[in-house]
């Protein structure tokens, strides 16, 4: 695969929130590319599929459509040779069917896969798969886009479904546009699929800065009902004053310049809430043509568990860093993979090696030739167990001189129990214990 889907593991709580935040930014960028007049949807599409397998950790993603009594047809796909597995096409149409009702509906479902075949640079093995389908608003019985992802977690959020559905939508529009199919207000309908659908508050505005609608998570977010926003001054309404000249700013240098640069922007400011209180969120402004009128989208997203979430953690690391520095032990933190994340000043004293050589795999190049392959062989044992490891071992620093050394490394696991790598301790010892076997208590435990 062309990309690396894999998430980092051992951090669920943060994990969580910038996934749903991910999925903002995925939308957003479907709105950039896809929603503006003269987007080429079959340029544009491939992208937008790639990054929304991204939070969600898919094998694959693809979009599809259906002509009336027809089987499902690829539009694009992520990565592309998924499009030459007809096996895969095949299960995809079948499920349709099953679920025809939830597609004629323009909603959403999930089930597990039949369909295994590992694709090119994936590994092999009976691993279980699971789809998500979104299916955009019919019209005369065409599915105009159905977005098809499948990862082996299984695990799909209402934001995963929400988010899909309304990337679904927003395709659908612009595939009818294109085609010369649909008048404006059926163009409208379609596309109003993104905003009632998205998972993220979107705030719509023209060119002179009044709003003009609010998706249902907006109004969720802010407490306002649309009729008490439309036409407010966006700036003036949301925002606290110090952030006001920002905003405008961004907006008036891209209808004097058209610079893009503005889409790409953000800002982390509080927002003014309908009830009197302010909440922490991140605003993301996107400028759309159509019909040759800008529009700004504002996504707003709420950020404030993110933000718990990730100064939690990095309280966490920095204690830990902090008793690592203090600590007269050299000490090592590892990942599942048994590659090294961490590694204090006492590591650097006992090896010659500074903390950056000892990152990832380069730790390992510090284990004597000779003792290497037990020391591997132990802490796979060990890995597998989850069980603490205690060993005796040589260490070659860089110089060339040998250290003997006792070694403890500690299991550590995500809040789901799941194991999440080793902290290890690494004390050097006399010169005159044999250096060549481990000691009574090597063993994993």
């Amino acid at each position: 695969m062309s990309q690396s889907w894999t998430g980092s593991g051992g951090r669920p709580g943060a994990e969580a929130s910038m996934a749903s935040v991910f999925l903002g930014d995925v939308i957003e960028f479907a709105v950039g590319e896809l929603l503006r007049d003269g987007a080429d949807v079959a340029s544009a599409l491939p992208e937008v599929l790639a990054r929304l397998g991204v939070p969600l950790d898919c094998r694959c993603v693809l979009a599809l459509r259906q002509e009336v009594a027809q089987p499902l047809t690829v539009i694009a796909a992520h990565p592309a040779e998924v499009v030459a597995d007809a096996a895969l096409l095949t299960e995809l149409n079948e499920l349709t069917v099953a679920h025809r009702g939830t597609a004629r509906a323009g909603s959403s479902f999930s089930e597990p896969l039949r369909w295994a075949q590992p694709l090119p640079g994936q590994p092999d093995g009976d691993v279980q798969l699971s789809v998500l389908m979104a299916y955009s608003p019919p019209a005369d019985d065409h599915r105009l886009c159905t977005i098809a992802l499948v990862s082996e977690e299984g695990v799909w959020t209402p934001d995963a479904h929400a988010a899909s559905r309304a990337i679904a939508g927003i395709v659908a529009g612009q595939l009818r546009q294109a085609a010369g199919q649909v008048a404006a207000t059926e163009r409208d309908a379609l596309t109003s699929a993104l905003f009632d659908s998205a998972p993220h508050a979107i705030v719509v505005c023209g060119p002179d800065r009044r709003i003009m609608t609010l998706n249902p998570a907006a109004q969720r977010l802010l407490g306002y009902l649309d009729s008490e926003l439309i036409g407010q001054e966006i700036a003036e309404t949301l925002l606290p004053e110090p952030r006001r000249a920002d905003f405008r700013a961004g907006m008036q240098s891209y209808l004097m310049a058209g610079d893009r640069q503005v889409a790409a922007s953000r800002m982390r400011s509080p927002v003014l809430l309908a009830d009197g209180s302010q909440q922490r969120v991140e605003l993301a402004l996107v400028p759309v043509t159509v019909g040759g009128v800008v529009h700004f989208c504002t996504f707003i997203h709420d950020i404030s568990e993110l933000e718990l979430a990730l100064a939690a953690l990095a309280w966490t690391e920095e204690r830990f860093r902090a008793l690592a520095k203090a600590a007269p032990v050299a000490i090592v933190q590892m990942d599942a993979e048994g590659l090294c994340a961490f590694a204090n000043d006492r590591w650097s004293e006992l090896t010659g090696m500074t903390a950056q050589e000892a990152i990832g795999a380069g730790w390992a190049s510090a284990l004597h030739p000779d003792d290497a392959t037990r020391i591997e062989r132990e802490w796979a044992v060990a890995a597998a167990r989850g069980t603490e490891l205690r060993t005796s071992c040589r260490l070659v620093t860089v110089d060339g001189s040998e250290i003997q050394a006792d070694a403890l490394a500690i299991p550590l696991r995500d809040s789901d129990g799941e194991p999440a790598g080793f902290v290890g301790a690494v004390t050097g010892v006399s010169a005159g214990q044999d250096a060549g076997a481990p000691d009574q208590d090597s063993a994993a435990r």
